[in-house]
């Protein structure tokens, strides 16, 4: 059980893979992974996203390492952070409920029933009941699993990958999807979060009062002192140009590095288990999902 930490040889493994698949799939799709955040996470994650859906609130695409590292899972899931935070598990799981049903019915029709994937997304990751991992659970709308051991070829998995991603596509561009599901909530989330920053300001001013009220402080010493520089840049040093190199980048704007020779079969290989460290089941979890 190794210390969680920055640049840990696992959260590279990680990002290579991460980097890996970013290479495959281009520019159009940002792609994101985690290990954990403050502690090892019971069920590290890839994910692929439109840049105009998160893994916070929207759709998305994951794979899911299972918490002992016998299987990954490939899923089409939904994101409701935000959702609960803003409006309650209650409604969350409502919305959860009416958009896996609607992707769902369209998956149907763009995947075909004689397709790889299980239309009704059902994954077992095997991490309890009380993380985050269930909650990725509930979300999965379509799944496929790849179990250890019997890992597709290259050419299957990358084939599988481009297929949910065109279907991920043909959904994200449906009008009834658009109009019907984004647009509203969006503009829920968006009233709501105005709203409270609105609250905030206002009890931020409340407590600015009560502090003007009270007596004044005694004067500092109004010696002479040093003068900040100029917010317009007149005083002070101006910031030195960036030199940094242009790089391609991601649907985030992200650097993408040099590609990578790793395959995703043998990243997918080495996820079931990182050389010399007995596999992230080695580790003791810290917290959810991650």
């Amino acid at each position: 059980s190794e210390a969680f930490k920055k640049g840990h040889r696992w959260m590279q493994l990680l990002d290579s893979i991460e980097l890996g698949l970013q290479r495959n799939i281009g520019e159009t799709y940002a792609v994101r992974s985690s290990c954990g955040c403050g502690g090892w996470a019971k069920v590290p994650w890839i994910a692929v996203s439109d840049p105009s859906e998160t893994t916070q609130h929207g759709l998305y695409l994951q794979y899911l390492i299972r918490a002992d590292c016998t299987a990954v899972h490939f899923c089409l899931g939904q994101g409701t952070t935000k959702l609960k935070k803003l409006f309650g598990g209650a409604a969350a799981s409502r919305h959860l409920r009416h958009v896996g049903e609607y992707v769902r019915k369209r998956c149907r029709t763009l995947l075909g029933d004689d397709s790889p994937f299980d239309l009704e997304g059902e994954i077992s990751l095997g991490a309890g009941s009380n993380s985050l991992a269930d909650g990725y659970e509930k979300a999965s709308i379509v799944s496929r699993t790849y179990t250890i051991g019997a890992l597709p070829d290259e050419a299957t998995l990358l084939a599988e990958l481009r297929q949910l991603l065109a279907a991920y596509a043909a959904v994200l561009s449906d009008a009834e999807y658009i109009d019907g599901i984004k647009k509203p909530v969006d503009q829920q989330i968006a009233d709501a979060e105005r709203q409270k920053r609105e609250a905030e300001a206002a009890a931020k001013n409340d407590s600015r009062l009560v502090v003007a009220a009270a007596p004044a402080a005694p004067a500092a010493d109004s010696g002479a002192g040093f003068a900040a520089p100029a917010a317009d840049g007149q005083a002070g040093f101006a910031a030195p140009p960036d030199t940094t190199p242009s790089k391609e980048v991601d649907a985030f704007g992200a650097a993408i590095p040099a590609p990578l020779s790793l395959t995703w079969n043998a990243a997918l290989n080495l996820a079931f288990d990182p050389p010399d460290l007995g596999g992230w089941k080695g580790a003791k979890p810290r917290g959810g999902g991650g």
